[in-house]
């Protein structure tokens, strides 16, 4: 053969060859788009969630080897959302219909160190309604109320005098409040207390849990991944260039209080400290008192939040979450896809009747608050009508942490908020927050006090509740104001609250000063 056929067949074969590889290229391209599916899929903790199917389309999750773990109907929004998924890599999403299928997704356990930190470098603006991407994809609702502009707003009286000047310009010492109720509404939090903080001179995000207004994922009792989305939350917020010394401290009453002590026990790095008011010890101690259940408070406050966790609409979910969907917010709107995959709470309540420690011992703060290791307030009432008079169990389990101080008095829910553990209040997040003297800010609470006790307790504008003077907000440094506040004891209990006299020495029964 001469060599110019040799280097003519040689030259064939090349180009065969390219040319068997361009049509593997063009098939493998062909099949990709025909099997790239149309719907979104992501691994979350022990769960995984799938969205863009048309409504009652069948979706099932294959395991790693390629067998059905789970089948179920997407929702009416298109949403499916798999719990009680083992931790490991391989998972698939597959469209049941046409077997289109999605790439392998990681199912993670429920450790606090965060997936990939960088997610902690998003950008929170210092003010307005945003929203906040946690570490398994699923975007939050918050608003962040700088201290200049107080939640709720307006609201308060036109001649409140705000925190204004040097000492109010950011970095801001900041609170994060966070729970099921409509935190995030821009409007104000729904039973939130902000206002109250940013009168004190502090920045407060008020930012919604997942499943519920305009945050995205489906809703469960204090489930893992609520109490991760905690420690994302925090380690974000820390990270925003506003946040003073990169530290945030968290507030909230109730609902609001309980949240803190799950997200605590995770010990987010840049937790600073908690304040967590009118609180319980474990759930069965508000929901089976004495072994009944409580169909008075608990059975309805479930109710609410199965009502509250539906997609929103004009009659269902949280009514803000309609409107910001009416006022053309997409991601408020996309976020429904997974809300009608809330956890069925009235079943859970049936099925736990009694107790079983793997479902109730993760619920129960008395198990793992020995695991807050940052400095704590916390106020409860022997005679809270709503999360029961149980909390003051909690004191002993306390062991992590050395700086922690306790108030107790009789009382209703609200009384948390009373004048004399006000005061203490503002002290502890001023010293251990704010980083300042509490004698910087103290004017201001102690002139809205009349306004806010009027409105927090529906008292009427002739009895006007103030604040006692307090001697920790007259020293003049914050180091002589910290040595004074830690010399007070670690538990204080103040008795006959109802029954004591005024700053102004006028004892009208029912006003919330203690007897002794």
């Amino acid at each position: 053969m001469s060599k110019r056929t040799r280097a003519r067949n040689s030259a064939l074969k090349r180009s065969s060859r390219a040319a068997a590889i361009f049509l593997i290229l063009v098939s493998s391209l062909a099949g990709a788009g025909a099997s790239t599916p149309a719907f979104n899929a992501a691994g979350s903790v022990e769960q995984v969630y799938s969205t863009g199917f048309a409504p009652s389309a069948r979706v099932s999750l294959l395991t790693p080897r390629g067998k059905v773990l789970y089948t179920q109907k997407a929702t009416a929004l298109g949403g499916v959302l798999f719990r009680d998924v083992k931790p490991g890599f391989g998972y698939r999403v597959r469209r049941d219909s046409d077997g289109v299928k999605s790439g392998p997704l990681v199912v993670h356990d429920q450790s606090a160190a965060p997936w990939d930190p960088g997610i902690y470098q998003q950008t929170i603006a210092p003010g307005g309604y945003q929203y906040l991407t946690t570490r398994d994809g699923t975007k939050l609702a918050l608003t962040v109320h700088p201290p200049t502009s107080p939640a709720g707003e307006p609201g308060l009286p036109s001649d409140t005098k705000l925190p204004n000047g040097p000492d109010f310009l950011p970095p801001y010492p900041t609170l994060v409040e966070y729970s099921g109720y409509a935190y995030a509404d821009p409007a104000g939090p729904e039973s939130g207390i902000a206002v109250l903080a940013n009168l004190m001179g502090f920045a407060v995000v008020d930012i919604s849990m997942r499943g519920m207004g305009c945050s995205g994922g489906a809703f469960d009792f204090f489930e893992p991944l609520q109490n991760l989305d905690g420690y994302d939350i925090i380690e974000t917020i820390a990270h925003q260039p506003w946040v003073l010394d990169h530290k945030v401290g968290m507030m909230g009453i109730s609902y609001g209080g309980i949240s803190q002590l799950f997200t605590a026990q995770l010990q987010p790095p840049h937790l600073e400290a908690i304040s967590p008011l009118s609180v319980i010890d474990a759930t069965a101690t508000t929901l089976y008192p004495g072994g009944n259940l409580n169909d008075g408070f608990a059975v309805a406050w479930a109710q609410e939040r199965q009502s509250n966790a539906r997609p929103s609409g004009p009659k269902s979910g949280q009514p803000y979450a309609w409107k910001q969907i009416q006022s053309g917010d997409a991601v408020c709107g996309a976020n429904q896809a997974l809300h009608g995959q809330a956890a069925d709470l009235h079943a859970k309540i049936r099925a736990n009747d009694h107790y079983k420690p793997a479902i109730a011992d993760p619920l129960d703060p008395v198990t793992f608050v020995h695991k807050i290791k940052v400095p704590t307030f916390m106020a409860c009432q022997f005679e809270d009508e709503q999360t029961g008079g149980h909390c003051p169990a909690l004191v002993s389990h306390f062991t992590g942490t050395n700086k922690k101080w306790f108030t107790f008095t009789n009382g209703a829910h609200i009384d948390s908020l009373d004048p004399d553990t006000y005061n203490r209040w503002y002290d502890f997040l001023s010293l251990y927050v704010g980083h300042r003297a509490p004698l910087v800010n103290a004017a201001i609470s102690h002139v809205a006090a009349p306004v806010v006790y009027q409105a927090a307790m529906g008292l009427p504008q002739s009895d006007v509740v103030m604040l006692p003077v307090d001697p920790i907000q007259a020293m003049p440094t914050y180091d002589l104001a910290l040595a004074a506040f830690e010399k007070q004891p670690t538990v204080r209990v103040l008795f006959d609250n109802g029954a004591g006299a005024s700053p102004l020495g006028d004892a009208t029964p029912g006003n919330p000063y203690p007897g002794f």
